[in-house]
């Protein structure tokens, strides 16, 4: 299922803290991306990662939605 992008859904565990590429799976679900930006590890005052979603599963988020990545140093793309 993972090698051909049809992935909806992918759980982060808690204090997630390394930078990740998820740019092949481009039928994730807000719900399941929102729940990825909630598990991030707030890195405020350190070093920011990236989390790679790819422009298909950006534009399912808002742009509050983005902020709970953003607020916790994370890049997004």
């Amino acid at each position: 299922v993972f090698g051909n992008g049809s992935l909806t859904n992918i759980e982060l565990e808690e204090g997630f803290n390394v930078s990740a590429n998820f740019i092949n799976c481009r039928y994730l679900t807000k719900e399941s991306m929102v729940q990825m930006l909630y598990s991030l590890k707030n890195l405020t005052g350190t070093t920011s990662k990236t989390l790679t979603l790819g422009l298909d599963n950006l534009a399912k988020l808002t742009e509050a939605e983005i902020a709970i990545a953003t607020n916790k140093n994370w890049t997004l793309s």
